[in-house]
């Protein structure tokens, strides 16, 4: 899985074989539309009319067999759960949450999930998510001060913030500009 974040609620992921570009519009001024959306499978926004999934219910789907998938994988599951929310759940990834505010409780299913939190009370809403699921990875995507103001949410080794593309340490407030991209091997649940 690679995601690469424009800035606001802007993104590119790179999922089991797929594009999938989440809110071009929103980018900056200064990306350009075209190359953000070249080669998308599939373009969505926050405001997409997507089908719904349960928190609770909801799981990822079972590895298709070899012998059923042919030349082609099967596209990616992209739901909603919740306003605000979308879940991504592509061949062969670990299931892909993005969340602009908070959500309610999550299934067992969140404790193998990527948490994307973008918006207000980043640090707030990921110490919940961490003493709740215990997720692998939850990236933040936020502004300058939005970053600094939930960085101190870290000092107690709860959680470990992914946010620098090529390093296990802490990025400096230079890294945290978009574009900004993170890369990850995948992991089967």
């Amino acid at each position: 899985m690679k995601l690469t974040w424009f800035g606001d609620r802007s993104f590119r992921f790179h999922l089991g074989g797929q594009i999938v570009v989440v809110e071009a519009d929103s980018a900056p001024h200064q990306v350009d539309r075209a190359e953000l959306t070249s080669g998308a499978d599939v373009l969505v926004g926050f405001d997409t009319a997507l089908p719904s999934a349960d928190t609770l219910t909801w799981r990822p789907r079972a590895p298709q067999r070899l012998l059923d998938a042919g030349a082609d994988l099967r596209p990616a599951d992209i739901v909603s759960v919740g306003d605000g929310s979308i879940l991504i759940d592509a061949e062969d990834e670990r299931p892909l949450l993005i969340l602009t505010s908070s959500i309610g409780a999550l299934g067992r299913w969140a404790g193998k999930a990527v948490i994307i939190l973008v918006g207000r009370d980043l640090g707030g809403r990921a110490v919940q998510l961490v003493e709740s699921f215990a997720p692998p990875l939850i990236a933040l995507a936020g502004s300058e001060p939005e970053i600094d103001a939930a960085l101190p949410s870290f000092a107690t080794g709860a959680i470990i913030p992914a946010l620098s593309p090529s390093s296990p340490a802490l990025p400096s407030k230079s890294d945290l500009r978009p574009p900004f991209s993170l890369s990850f091997a995948r992991a089967h649940c």
